[in-house]
């Protein structure tokens, strides 16, 4: 049983899902994306919601 519960947690870890922003460095959450796509998301984000209250 408890070859089972390791085996899929290598088979997991060997499955690297690349970005869905820019398709070249590996996305490290659940949404998908790098840290730096992650960023520059919530950097446009932010510059949206300033041009709309002004």
């Amino acid at each position: 049983m408890f070859g089972n519960v390791l085996q899929e947690q290598k088979t997991t870890e060997l499955v690297r899902v690349k970005c869905v922003k820019c398709k070249s460095r590996e996305a490290t959450k659940d949404d998908q994306m790098c840290d730096s796509c992650r960023f520059l998301v919530t950097i446009d984000g932010i510059l949206e919601s300033r041009k709309t209250k002004s």
